[in-house]
């Protein structure tokens, strides 16, 4: 994926710059959220899989 489409997944659920970086930093900080430990993030962790869900190439 992209960086720009990263971004726009970023943007897209959190469009305030200050709580994109709080979202980025518990991601960085524990990296798991994007991989089965979502719920234990941020709360716009599970809206912001989705949005990379959504973007993801299919490879089906």
């Amino acid at each position: 994926m992209s960086d720009v489409a990263i971004a726009d997944a970023v943007r897209s659920v959190e469009p305030v710059s200050a709580r994109q970086r709080q979202l980025l930093w518990a991601l960085e900080d524990i990296p798991d959220l994007l991989t089965g430990q979502g719920a234990h993030g941020p709360a716009k962790t599970l809206a912001l899989i989705e949005a990379l869900r959504q973007r993801a190439p299919r490879t089906w």
